[in-house]
């Protein structure tokens, strides 16, 4: 058989099935108990969030690792519009080719009350940040962008995008990540020849995180 379809999700590696197999049959406690063994596991648990916030330019206590990308878009999104909707600021905009986690979270939102904006993307399958300045207006919460689109591989100006989020102070962009102006990265890893969860959500220090109840996922678990 000829696997074609990695835009999808992708084979475990040799090297993430080496690094995963013993805390699957060796540390596999529980890491939040007291006692030696699930101790044994934490440290595990904080050596991987370590080293993924390295690679992210992040601190370690910026890292979550969730149950997967739907639980992760969804946190995002949902911490992100519920602060700004303390400040009175309930308009969001994200693209129209967004995953449908973001999307279907987007129709949840907008039933609560929330204005969403949906940029168009161009025949090259990119928005411009003039794009989104023209849209950004002063009870805009959130700007929420795919950085790479895994169906047809366009990687969109998240850098110019951050700016102009920074610029007009609207710092919540999902993917390293300072270096761009991003307030709020979700990444999936079965993407990237890892396991098929958990995924990982960054977040800023001063951007708290928000408990939801429910979540709206995509078509597919």
């Amino acid at each position: 058989m000829i696997y074609a379809d990695n835009a999808a999700t992708t084979k475990v590696s040799e090297a993430a099935l080496a690094a995963m197999l013993p805390c699957l049959t060796q540390v596999y406690g529980n890491p939040s108990s007291l006692y030696a063994f699930g101790q044994s596991a934490k440290e595990q648990l904080e050596d991987a969030r370590a080293r993924i916030a390295r690679c992210l330019h992040a601190d370690p206590k910026e890292i979550t690792f969730t149950s997967g990308g739907s639980e992760a878009d969804n946190q995002a999104l949902r911490t992100a519009a519920a602060l700004g909707a303390k400040k009175g600021k309930k308009h969001i905009i994200s693209t129209a080719f967004e995953h449908h986690a973001i999307l279907h979270t987007l129709d949840a939102l907008k039933k609560e009350g929330f204005e969403i904006t949906l940029l168009d993307v161009h025949e090259n399958g990119l928005i411009t940040a003039q794009q989104v300045a023209e849209a950004i207006r002063p009870d805009t919460a959130l700007v929420t962008v795919m950085f790479a689109n895994n169906e047809i591989g366009t990687v969109q100006p998240i850098a110019e995008i951050g700016a102009v989020c920074r610029e007009k102070a609207y710092c919540s962009i999902r993917m390293p990540c300072r270096r761009q102006d991003i307030c709020r990265l979700t990444y999936r890893l079965c993407r990237s020849t890892c396991s098929r969860s958990p995924d990982i959500n960054f977040t800023v220090r001063r951007a708290p995180a928000y408990s939801m109840p429910e979540r709206a996922s995509g078509s597919k678990t």
